[in-house]
């Protein structure tokens, strides 16, 4: 059986966040594949036990891991959560605690890696749903990048890993819940731990595509972000009042 391992760092202030993230794992419409889940506790304020436990049982495919650790941000927590996963996983994929996932979105990121790509990543709506593709400046970078190469499928678009990682050190293309990738080409990637707070995962996602093989991206929204302690959003150190 096929193995993904999802990784989330945990650090929110109210509770009832976690939860939302949870069940849109649990609601992934896979077959035949087994979820691995670390959730990395950050010293959050609201304990992720309980958090786990207000999911409720999770399915029988998927196997859910809790590791605590003093707070050290969310690049410490995050690669806390990678040396962690089974080297019996094929897939990586990366959730934060306030976001959810479209019930098809890993089914969409197997397929893509199934299709020979190492390194998958795909669009994110806003709460209001707004699509981050169709914003103008993101849009003519992808449709430059989705001219290089085509794959199969009309929903997945291939893009030289060159060509990615040059668009990606002038703009943030790939938000964090929505990569996925192999950890055999990329199992020693890490997220940059000084940034406490902001900047680590477009320097994390610059390296998987200055580290990729083959790589790109689904055009479906697979990401919804939710409400919750946003790094980059507020301008606020992980673990500060």
């Amino acid at each position: 059986m096929q193995q993904i391992s999802v990784i989330i760092p945990f650090y929110q202030r109210e509770p009832g966040v976690l939860p939302r993230a949870l069940a849109s794992i649990y609601a992934q419409d896979l077959k035949g594949v087994r979820l691995e889940v670390i959730v990395v506790d950050d010293a959050s304020p609201v304990d992720a036990a309980g958090e786990i436990a207000a999911a409720g049982a999770p399915p029988e495919h998927v196997g859910l891991h809790l590791i605590r650790q003093a707070n050290g941000g969310p690049g410490a927590a995050r690669n806390t959560g990678l040396a962690a996963v089974s080297p019996h996983s094929q897939a990586i994929a990366l959730l934060d605690s306030d976001d959810m996932w479209a019930p098809d979105h890993l089914r969409r990121a197997q397929a893509a890696l199934e299709a020979g790509l190492d390194l998958y990543f795909c669009n994110h709506c806003d709460l209001e749903g707004r699509s981050y593709f169709e914003t103008p400046d993101v849009a003519a970078r992808l449709a430059a990048l989705a001219g290089a190469e085509a794959t199969k499928g009309a929903d997945l678009a291939a893009c030289t890993p060159a060509d990615l990682a040059a668009a990606t050190a002038e703009i943030y293309l790939a938000h964090t819940s929505s990569i996925v990738f192999d950890p055999k080409v990329h199992g020693a990637t890490r997220f940059d731990e000084v940034l406490r707070s902001a900047g680590e995962d477009h320097l994390f996602f610059l390296d998987l595509a200055l580290g990729a093989r083959r790589c790109g991206f689904g055009r479906a929204c697979g990401v919804r972000l939710g409400r919750g302690v946003n790094i980059y959003g507020s301008a606020q150190t992980w673990g500060t009042p």
